[in-house]
């Protein structure tokens, strides 16, 4: 290949340690973020499985409630490793070790996962609904003062 044209673009690196050094600060945060990242996943993951290994699944779920309570999130199990087994062997008569990993990195679990969220959305506006008409059913309560005001002698 020729690449005299291009030499133009090209500019020499005299010292690349130099270079190194004077790049590090741009991307230190990056490092740092990373091995936070890193670090934050082997608790969670340490945290997981000493429950389990304590307390079993009954272990987990109440991970997942502490979350829940801790958050105000609602966590929900939408399906389980066991539950894809049984249709692989039912249906098709296979055994697929990763067929978790497949199912969760797939395209149809990302539509169930949309799904789940819109039907959740569709309903919790739904249920908010219901929540606000029963709060403008109750009669507001009287003031100390109002009731003071209209009080008659």
């Amino acid at each position: 290949m020729d690449y005299s044209d291009d030499d133009e673009f090209l500019t020499p690196i005299d010292d690349e340690d130099a270079l190194l050094e004077e790049l590090k600060p741009a991307y230190q945060r990056d490092i740092e973020d990373f091995k936070s990242f890193t670090h934050r996943r082997r608790f969670a993951r340490e945290v997981v499985e000493d429950a389990e290994t304590m307390w079993g699944e009954a272990g987990i779920l109440s991970l997942l409630h502490a979350i829940e309570n801790q958050t105000g999130w609602s966590l929900e199990i939408t399906a389980q490793r066991s539950d894809l087994d049984n249709i692989l062997m039912g249906q098709y008569g296979i055994y697929d070790h990763d067929a978790w990993t497949k199912l969760k990195s797939s395209d149809e679990w990302i539509d169930i996962s949309r799904e789940i969220y819109e039907l959740t959305s569709r309903r919790l506006d739904t249920a908010a609904a219901k929540i606000a008409g029963k709060h403008q059913e109750e009669k507001p309560k009287k003031s100390f003062r109002s009731w003071l005001t209209n009080f008659r002698f």
